[in-house]
């Protein structure tokens, strides 16, 4: 059980899937990528985020 999951849909199946959403931002020189910083990103919806706990010290 993975908190805050979230359904995601997948262009290449065309259908929803249960997951996270993931940025990445990077430096590129046109053949290479250096990953400088990622997150992953749930949904603010609440009706479609899965397994969320109360409480939570943020």
């Amino acid at each position: 059980m993975v908190e805050l999951l979230t359904k995601v849909f997948d262009h290449a199946k065309r259908e929803y899937i249960h997951g996270f959403r993931m940025l990445t931002l990077g430096r590129s020189d046109g053949n290479t990528l250096i990953p400088v910083n990622s997150v992953l990103i749930s949904s603010e919806n609440d009706k479609i985020v899965m397994n969320i706990t109360e409480g939570i010290y943020k």
